[in-house]
């Protein structure tokens, strides 16, 4: 374990790219440069916090998703020729309701979202499993407050590791869950 931590630590950090002067971005930059270098990771995990807005959604949010696109950004022009490689999945883990809150914010929920970023992934097109999106009309949200799921979050994930990671049988990685192609949301299609 010391030996990887010496390859990683050893790994140059220099790049041309102007980050954002967040944690988050200064993760994203150092991922960058591993995903650079020859030392061959196959995946990370950075987590941004403060998502979690009961309250004062509408100062707090536009913040903290300035900070994710601005980090975003900077990661994607950093990666250049690394990008058609390199799948960046976003994701949350816990919806919010639709409607607000009494003090201004939304309370935890079911529907959320997930972006897919370079990779060779198909852009530009919000996926909703079935293809339809029902909408923020009183009638589709559940219990008059709540967007429904329309996309299970592991169909995702086993699109990324059969796609993209080249696992053949998910399953192996998502324990208890059944993948099914059918059900994958076509992130390369």
């Amino acid at each position: 374990m010391l030996g990887a931590a010496a390859v990683v630590a050893s790994v140059p950090r220099e790049t041309s790219v102007t980050y954002p002067n967040t944690d988050f971005a200064r993760s994203l930059r150092n991922a960058a440069a591993l995903i650079k270098s020859p030392v061959g990771v196959r995946a990370l995990s950075i987590d941004l916090n403060d998502f979690d807005h009961h309250t004062n959604a509408n100062t707090s949010m536009p913040l903290v998703a300035g900070t994710l696109a601005e980090a975003l950004a900077a990661f994607q022009q950093d990666l250049g020729t690394h990008t058609a490689r390199t799948l960046t999945l976003v994701m949350t883990e816990f919806g919010r309701t639709a409607k607000e809150n009494g003090s201004g914010g939304a309370d935890h929920g079911h529907g959320s979202v997930m972006f897919a970023l370079g990779g060779g992934v198909h852009g530009g097109r919000v996926l909703t499993h079935g293809g339809q999106w029902p909408g923020l009309a009183h009638e589709n949200l559940f219990e008059g407050r709540d967007l429904a799921a329309t996309t299970e979050f592991r169909d995702v994930f086993a699109e990324v590791l059969r796609h993209h990671l080249g696992v053949a049988d998910p399953s192996t990685i998502l324990p208890g869950f059944s993948a099914d192609v059918a059900r994958e949301p076509g992130l390369w299609i």
